[in-house]
């Protein structure tokens, strides 16, 4: 293996263990609060639903990527690379709209009063979006099943996006860039939407901020504490995925443009979105005050057993 290729198994590897260890932490911790305190806020569910697809994007795109940098045969037949690459793109898809739900709903809850019929303050209105927006990534996500198999000895492949061990074969110019043209707008419009609703919920504290300066009693204190931690993890997602996504969608724009789906600039767009799905249990766990207290329980949990257990065998000896 060339020094190059090894360097790019590399950082593919790492990425893809990243994510696959970090997403399933992210859905664990989860899991175990809403056994714990019995229900999970709408943030917390979008979240959860977040490392979830990023967890599928890491095992339909990113692991076979990463084997077939290493020379590993993965898929066997066209329905494979037709199913793996389909959940690979909704799985993205459906990230890219989740970050948006999760931006328009801190900035709702930040926000004023007028703006309470659109604040998800339960989970039974929060299902429905999430389930909307699952539609949405499949039904726009389609066309890999049609177009997409595995690749073969074939030349003269006009319009065509290869993954080296996958190809997505179109049939014409027109349906080439028609389906480039609407993942583009999809992608656009939701990165706009949780570009401006971070923006909004950065003016928020900042307002407020110079409102209740020298003002704040303690139980307000704590208050501004958790919304400050939340909108802080909300705008730095958001702020990796707009950097991410948009050299991402330029590049799309570009390809789909172009006529011709470069080998390595989808390359590049996969390793960009592998960053991400890496990145992203790392900024929730970061953020999160229900795990660090978590951690800080046990970590005094761990000590207080340690002395007791040294106290006892001090009053044995």
């Amino acid at each position: 293996m060339e020094n190059q290729a090894l360097f790019k198994g590399m950082v593919y590897s790492f990425m893809t263990a990243t994510g696959l260890l970090g997403n399933c932490f992210v859905i664990l911790f989860y899991i175990l609060i809403s056994f714990q305190l019995k229900k999970l806020v709408p943030a917390e569910i979008i979240l959860l639903t977040l490392a979830m697809a990023n967890l599928v994007y890491d095992f339909t795109l990113a692991l076979p990527h990463t084997a077939f940098i290493f020379s590993l045969k993965y898929f066997v037949s066209d329905l494979d690379c037709k199913f793996d690459l389909y959940m690979a793109r909704v799985s993205r898809a459906l990230s890219i709209c989740l970050t948006s739900l999760l931006s328009s709903c801190q900035c709702a809850a930040l926000a004023s009063r007028r703006w309470r019929y659109f604040r998800l303050s339960s989970p039974q209105h929060l299902y429905p979006a999430v389930f909307s927006l699952l539609l949405l990534s499949m039904a726009s996500s389609m066309s890999t099943v049609f177009f997409a198999g595995v690749r073969r000895n074939a030349t003269n492949l006009n319009y065509v996006f290869d993954l080296g061990y996958c190809l997505v074969i179109y049939r014409d110019q027109t349906s080439f860039r028609v389906i480039g043209f609407i993942a583009f707008v999809r992608d656009f419009i939701f990165v706009v939407i949780m570009t401006l609703s971070s923006i909004y919920i950065l003016w928020i504290l900042h307002r407020h901020a110079k409102q209740v300066k020298g003002i704040r009693s303690s139980g307000r204190q704590k208050q501004d504490r958790v919304e400050s931690q939340a909108s802080k993890l909300v705008v730095t997602l958001v702020l990796v995925y707009v950097i991410i996504f948009g050299i991402d969608n330029t590049i799309w724009f570009y390809q789909f443009t172009s006529s011709r789906g470069d080998e390595f600039l989808t390359d590049f767009n996969h390793l960009l979105s592998t960053v991400y799905a890496s990145f992203f249990p790392v900024v929730v766990l970061a953020f999160n005050r229900k795990f660090q207290k978590h951690i800080l329980r046990c970590s005094r949990g761990e000590q207080d057993r340690d002395l007791l257990s040294n106290s006892s065998s001090r009053v044995k000896s």
